[in-house]
């Protein structure tokens, strides 16, 4: 069990673990389209707010802990909130706590070092309880809090710094736009090339492994290289897959349908770096004689880009995705090629502004978490501690008799309790309710079905090495098993069709296709067989 070793504390302080101040609970399945759009209840997962809902799972203030994929992310919540069960949630919170400092201390910890190490990462809740929280009385927890609010209030002018780049290409970018008629605006497919990145699992080294792009280094319309990760690749592969100066890469799978969609341009210094692209990221090659990736991609990432790709995104299971296809169906006003140099060079200089001011954020950060660390040690308020000794002593007095007077238990439970939701509409099928069950593993399969033109020949091992590698199934060991055996069980749910096909020496073969809309109530008809056999089964144990 992985433990957190806490720094010599005053003696005032007590050590409590987590789940003897709060009970730890799971959140609820909730997916994308069974949300109310049109609700202002925040619905979290573990990457933060993914959506709204007209239901709520928690009625007030809270912690949400990330559980799988960003595994020990901390979200403080501001009122009623539904969480999704990516993540965890606190509940009952013990008086002996405010609930800001405990988020406070927490955010300065790295639970991702609790993972368990599997295919998807993920939080154990009995190794979450165990985290020591270290304990000061309540008016010393309200100073240390208020001190980090001080400190996080100098951040803010810096972000309003950055917002104020944003809108400085934003309004660039909406004279460009908004100066050509959308008549005139041309497809996408006459002005790119797409590809597909790598499914390799990108677990190479530095010395010997390609550097590879993934979804959070495009994130932020530039390309982040401060968490790279290398894959191993045979050296056709790695120039097959890589980037130049005239490539834009976009995310085209996630479960937050907000990120699908961004995209950031290379620059002159990803090239040189030899850099390659992930699975989860299409790669646009534009015809630089027409069109250049700095306007392309910002125009993507800008409202009038997400407006347009609106209808190319696909929601499936919870996963949204992008294919390239469907992407470059979508329309763009294509500026003269000297005005988009133009602002080729404009949003090069912002680049570097960000850049300079970038580096004075990190050095911020740092200085703000030393303070932090030396604030939830009892460093910070050693003086302060001093200067109100009778408040502390009759605040120690309090909480030590409310510890002596109960005993704190890890509250730990198992069942999930909240206010219904709102009524589904009338003649919504179990199919949803069976999708919203799928393992992320399932969900990505089950979208890259829905995605394949035509029927998957799941035993043609080249057809099969295809569909893993354009979709964000990651290869690994007993890959393609894992894959037909997911396909075995949405066949035998009704979910999708296993259909028996001829080849070209007469032989018939297994292929699995989605199912057409005369087929839809395939999940309706085994639960009714289903039914009909245990029927007849309990009437013959009668009889005999």
């Amino acid at each position: 069990m992985t433990r957190f070793v806490l720094p010599a504390i005053d003696e005032s302080w007590h050590v409590l673990p987590l789940g003897k101040l709060a009970a730890i609970k799971y959140g609820s399945a909730l997916v994308a389209s069974s949300r109310a759009t049109e609700g202002n209840v925040p619905v979290y997962g573990s990457g933060g707010i993914v959506g709204t809902h007209d239901a709520y799972l928690h009625t007030g203030k809270s912690i949400v802990i990330g559980r799988k994929g960003s595994v020990g992310s901390i979200f403080l919540t501001d009122g009623p909130f539904w969480c999704i069960d990516t993540a965890y949630y606190l509940d009952e919170l013990s008086e002996l706590v405010s609930l800001d400092y405990l988020a406070a201390y927490l955010q300065s910890l790295d639970l991702s070092r609790l993972a368990i190490s599997v295919a998807i990462p993920g939080l154990n809740r009995k190794e979450l309880a165990a985290v020591p929280i270290p304990l000061p009385t309540l008016p010393e927890q309200q100073r240390i809090v208020d001190v980090l609010r001080q400190a996080e209030t100098l951040a803010n002018p810096q972000q309003s710094r950055d917002r104020q780049l944003d809108l400085m290409i934003k309004a660039y970018l909406d004279r460009l736009v908004l100066a050509i008629d959308e008549s005139e605006w041309v497809q996408l497919n006459n002005l790119v090339e797409t590809r597909y990145g790598t499914s390799v699992s990108a677990d190479g080294v530095v010395n010997s492994g390609a550097p590879v792009l993934r979804i959070p280094n495009v994130m932020g319309g530039e390309v982040d290289t401060t968490n790279m990760k290398y894959v191993d690749l045979s050296p056709i592969e790695v120039e097959r897959l890589r980037l130049t100066r005239a490539d834009v890469l976009i995310v085209r799978s996630n479960g937050n349908p907000d990120y699908v969609g961004r995209s950031a341009p290379i620059t002159e210094d990803i090239e040189k770096a030899g850099m390659v692209y992930a699975s989860y990221l299409i790669r646009l090659r534009a015809d630089t004689g027409r069109l250049l990736p700095e306007y392309l991609s910002s125009f993507l990432n800008s409202a009038f880009g997400r407006a347009a790709m609106r209808h190319a995104i696909r929601t499936t299971a919870g996963q949204s995705n992008l294919s390239g296809e469907n992407l470059t169906e979508i329309r763009i006003p294509l500026p003269t090629i000297s005005e988009q140099k133009t602002f080729a060079a404009f949003w090069q200089e912002v680049r570097l502004l960000r850049q300079f001011m970038s580096q004075s954020d990190r050095i911020a950060k740092l200085l703000r978490a030393e303070l932090t660390i030396f604030a939830l040690s009892g460093e910070l308020t050693s003086e302060w501690r001093i200067t109100h000794q009778q408040a502390i002593t009759a605040a120690t007095d309090e909480r030590d008799n409310a510890l002596r007077e109960r005993e704190t238990k890890v509250s730990v439970h198992i069942e999930v309790s909240a206010p219904a939701e709102r009524k589904p509409l009338q003649g919504r099928i179990a199919r949803s309710a069976v999708l919203s069950e799928l393992s992320d593993f399932q969900g990505f399969v089950f979208d890259a079905l829905r995605e394949w033109k035509g029927t998957l020949l799941a035993d043609d091992m080249t057809v099969l090495d295809e569909f893993c590698r354009l979709w964000p199934i990651e290869h690994g060991r007993n890959m393609h098993d894992r894959v037909r055996r997911s396909l075995e069980q949405f066949a035998g749910l009704g979910l999708i069709a296993k259909v028996a096909l001829p080849n070209d020496r007469g032989d018939f073969v297994i292929g699995y296709r989605m199912l057409r809309p005369e087929e839809e109530t395939r999940s309706r008809d085994i639960a009714r067989l289903q039914q009909l056999l245990r029927t007849a089964s309990g009437n013959t144990g009668a009889q005999s």
